[in-house]
């Protein structure tokens, strides 16, 4: 009897847990905090940044190579998302190249700058996922998708410079360290990584000129006739005669 009793406790027992785990797993995890520039939670002077810049680089580059396969070099989309990649990769070399001077020489550049290019990488990258997101092959709107790139709040930016001071900070060894990490971290031309040049798009073909009909052939003059042919008839008199 008890142990009928038992095993009727554990089935109602397993069934509880099993309808509370389906319930756990129905939930949506937390949405993550996407910000750029929050430093490490073991505050061993390191920035977050370099990792979420380095993330926004592989974001960029696999998406340029997806839109090689899927809209091919010649799409108007490819065109626009390679301009744009351009323009986030020219703002965060000089970003790191930046900072790898002042790591390895001690090159001392004001707040103002990085904030600056900080900007400019944070609105170059979130334009080339609004693009990417929201644009057909022919370029034209398509519906607007949650944006992926993580963005640098204006906040941290503020801060730019102090955070920034955390992690250049430490003796050389460390600093060095560092830069050769940057190094590794700088942002590839297209063809580097296996994107092409955007192609022109097909042009139609001209259309071939128009016949020659009887009222636009102008007859030669007699002496530039071949010899042996005779001149056109003179035209009939007007009236008929």
């Amino acid at each position: 009897m008890k142990s009928r009793h038992l095993a009727s406790f554990l089935s109602a027992a397993l069934l509880s847990l099993s309808a509370g785990g389906s319930a756990v797993a129905q939930t949506p995890p937390p949405s993550e905090e996407k910000d750029c520039l929050t430093e490490n939670a073991n505050m061993k002077n390191k920035m977050q940044f370099f990792v979420c810049l380095n993330a926004k680089r592989e974001y960029c580059q696999d998406h340029m190579l997806k839109l090689q396969s899927e809209c091919q070099p010649s799409s108007a989309k490819y065109s626009g998302a390679y301009s744009r990649y351009l323009v986030i990769k020219n703002n965060s070399n000089q970003l790191i190249d930046m900072l790898i001077a002042e790591l390895k020489y001690g090159d001392k550049n004001p707040p103002e700058q990085f904030k600056k290019l900080m900007q400019q990488i944070n609105t170059s990258t979130q334009e080339f996922d609004k693009y990417v997101q929201g644009t057909t092959c022919e370029g034209a709107s398509n519906r607007f998708l949650v944006l992926l790139i993580p963005v640098i709040t204006a906040a941290i930016l503020d801060r730019s410079r102090i955070l920034m001071d955390g992690w250049l900070s430490g003796n050389r060894m460390a600093k060095e360290q560092r830069a050769a990490e940057l190094g590794t971290q700088r942002w590839r031309s297209p063809l580097e990584f296996g994107a092409a040049p955007p192609m022109a798009q097909p042009q139609a073909p001209p259309p071939p000129p128009p016949m020659p009909t009887a009222d636009t052939i102008t007859p030669l003059p007699a002496s530039e006739q071949a010899p042996g042919t005779l001149p056109p008839p003179p035209p009939p008199p007007p009236g008929g005669f």
